[in-house]
């Protein structure tokens, strides 16, 4: 007897299926991509260096902003040319806070990197880089940071190295500009007395409570890290950075140098990055 014919379905299910791809090859695939990208270690910023003031440098677009105006010379005080370290700080914030292009958390690691590279803290920056997936082909930051998808991050020379030529503050304007003591206090100094305490609440991110602090009007964020220090038992090497609606405070702003701040009922966030 002829043996029936074997099930035609069957066969040409097994012929024609392609083996499947593993997710783990596949995984294994988007890391090698991801390992041949341009990249190197990140380097020290030279504490020599100077570079050249806002208002000195070209305005016309470069090849990757033609699409839009040039965010070259910010002018936050139009009502002067003379640049001091008060403005300089006010000019640097100006410009992270109206970055339009890219993902508005690789602009703030970058912001932290090139904060903890002019603090000295090569390390730190370089973990930053790390986890966010992101590559520094030249392992100079302000000559491009780029993230996973390939887009570029571009910082100009003046926010990241202190420029040439800038002049020696007025003491008019550096109470306009809320500047205080050296030590992260507020300069009594400069003013007729003390204002009135009031409370901050601060938020750690090692703790799962709230810790209250008592503040005055211009006081320095760096005087609020060493007092929460104290009151949160954490070492004095401890690296701390205060965060509110979004932003990074500099140890060296007051709490009132964010639009948003308000006096009382807010909460800041407290984020320890290594203790």
């Amino acid at each position: 007897a002829q043996a029936p014919a074997p099930d035609s379905s069957r066969r040409n299910i097994t012929a024609s299926s392609p083996p499947l791809s593993s997710h783990r090859n596949s995984h294994v695939s988007q890391s090698h991509s991801q390992a041949l990208r341009p990249n190197a270690p990140l380097k020290p910023l030279s504490a020599t260096h100077r570079s050249t003031l806002p208002n000195t440098l070209g305005s016309s677009p470069t090849a990757t902003s033609r699409a839009r105006p040039a965010h070259i010379t910010p002018l936050t005080n139009s009502t002067t040319q003379a640049w001091t370290h008060a403005r300089l700080a006010t000019e640097r914030n100006d410009w992270w806070d109206t970055r339009i292009t890219g993902a508005p958390e690789i602009w703030k690691a970058v912001r932290m990197m090139v904060e903890h590279l002019q603090a000295g803290e090569v390390a730190e920056a370089q973990t930053l880089l790390d986890v966010t997936e992101s590559t520094c082909p030249s392992g100079l930051v302000w000559k491009g940071v780029y993230d996973r998808r390939g887009e570029a991050y571009v910082v100009p020379r003046w926010v990241v190295f202190e420029p040439a030529g800038l002049g020696k503050e007025r003491v008019r304007d550096s109470i306009d500009m809320g500047v205080g003591g050296g030590d992260g206090t507020t300069d009594t100094s400069l003013s007729a007395a003390p204002s009135k305490p009031y409370k901050v609440r601060c938020r750690l991110t090692t703790q799962a409570k709230d810790i209250v602090i008592e503040m005055h009007r211009g006081e320095k964020v760096a005087s609020l890290i060493r007092k929460l220090k104290v009151k949160a038992g954490l070492q004095d090497s401890a690296r701390v950075r205060i965060v509110y609606a979004g932003k990074f405070y500099a140890d060296d702003q007051p709490l009132e140098a964010n639009d948003m701040w308000k006096f009382e009922g807010h909460v800041l966030v407290a984020m320890v990055l290594s203790v």
